[in-house]
């Protein structure tokens, strides 16, 4: 316990530089720091960066992964500007990679297609690798903005 910082505190409080409600929360925060835990508000008392790295990694999960990225999205959204950024990314990179699949399949369909199919497989190998590399950013505490992804959702 930082004894010295608690009784800084105190002094400030009895001097009247500090409010009574202002002393109670820097107190509590001090005793948070000695026993480590920081309840942030972000779900499953997870950290922000272990939060945005799991978002981008959840959407590999097969057939509901762009949904449980956009439900991490949501819930953690008024907890950190960074998740929101973060959540935000993820979802003009599922629209604008959804658009470019659509593009590419009607063009295959359309014969044309043949010059555009390396392209497609080009962009399903992005769409696998993009969100590790997300992730691993997000772990570090950084946000990752996808490359060629249009900004629909500012």
């Amino acid at each position: 316990m930082n004894y010295k910082r608690l009784e800084e505190l105190n002094n400030l409080r009895q001097s009247g530089a500090l409010t009574e409600e202002e002393f109670q929360r820097e107190k509590q925060k001090l005793f948070e720091k000695e026993s480590g835990s920081t309840d942030s508000g972000i779900p499953f008392n997870l950290s922000e960066s272990a939060y945005l790295g799991l978002m981008n990694f959840v959407f590999l999960v097969p057939t509901v992964g762009w949904i449980l990225s956009i439900i991490a999205w949501v819930i953690g959204k008024d907890k950190s500007a960074k998740i929101d950024e973060q959540g935000k990314n993820l979802v003009n990179f599922m629209i604008s990679y959804a658009l470019y699949g659509l593009i590419f399949f009607c063009s295959i369909l359309m014969i044309i297609g043949l010059v555009f199919f390396p392209f497609a497989i080009f962009v399903g190998i992005l769409v696998l690798v993009l969100p590790i590399i997300g992730g691993i950013k997000g772990l570090n505490g950084e946000t990752f903005r996808y490359p060629l992804t249009i900004e629909f959702v500012r």
